[in-house]
């Protein structure tokens, strides 16, 4: 029998911090889910997951994805940056890669690793960085956040470049992008659409992925 109340929503937070002991600026993530519950908005309930007020500011809560689950609930993913609770235990994030479908008339890929939607969420921000002012001014607060999502910018066709150097002040800071930018600039609107809707669902998710190896079936960057 069809459940006519649709899927149960658990909302998922994605903390991201700087590594205080790596080398090199790198991004840690923590992850708290919650279902959620009328009255009870998304929003909200990120924020509390996340340690947060109402009346919060200096931090970016935002939904960057979702994904359907076997189990027959729906996640939303928040990303939190940065985490109001570095003191807490993270995973580090050592090499953000992304899960992609198998054909375009297939957009679920087979397999998302935590590792997988922690990237996506991170790449998320470094785009917006770059198209919305009121996030990148929260950025700019933060500039080890800033050199630990600088490998992250999403070039063309879902690629990353090299270096954003050209997109940063000579004072390390995010330039204040031009409003018509997220629809004319790079990264343009339809790369927006695809960093919406890449390792957006999920047949099967899996904890955070060993690097030392593939998984298998799961495409790479």
């Amino acid at each position: 029998m069809t459940d006519p109340t649709g899927p149960s929503v658990l909302v998922e937070i994605i903390a991201l911090r700087v590594m205080v002991a790596s080398e090199e600026p790198a991004l840690a993530y923590r992850r708290r889910t919650a279902m959620l519950y009328a009255p009870d908005t998304p929003d909200s309930l990120a924020r509390r997951l996340a340690g947060l007020a109402e009346d919060v500011t200096g931090v970016v809560v935002h939904s960057t994805s979702w994904r359907y689950l076997p189990t027959g609930e729906l996640v939303l993913t928040y990303l939190i940056c940065p985490d109001s609770e570095p003191a807490t235990d993270a995973v580090p994030l050592l090499h953000p890669q992304l899960a992609y479908a198998t054909g375009p008339a297939h957009p679920t890929p087979p397999v998302i690793h935590l590792d997988h939607v922690a990237s996506h969420a991170a790449r998320h921000l470094a785009w917006l960085g770059h198209t919305d002012p009121l996030i990148a001014a929260t950025l700019n607060a933060h500039p080890a956040l800033l050199a630990a999502l600088r490998p992250l910018v999403p070039g063309l066709g879902g690629q990353y470049c090299n270096s954003i150097a050209s997109e940063l002040d000579m004072q390390g800071t995010w330039s204040e992008p031009p409003a018509a930018m997220a629809l004319t600039g790079t990264p343009s609107a339809r790369e927006g659409d695809a960093d919406r809707h890449s390792g957006d669902t999920s047949s099967t998710v899996l904890p955070p992925q060993d690097h030392s190896r593939a998984a298998a079936g799961v495409q790479r960057s």
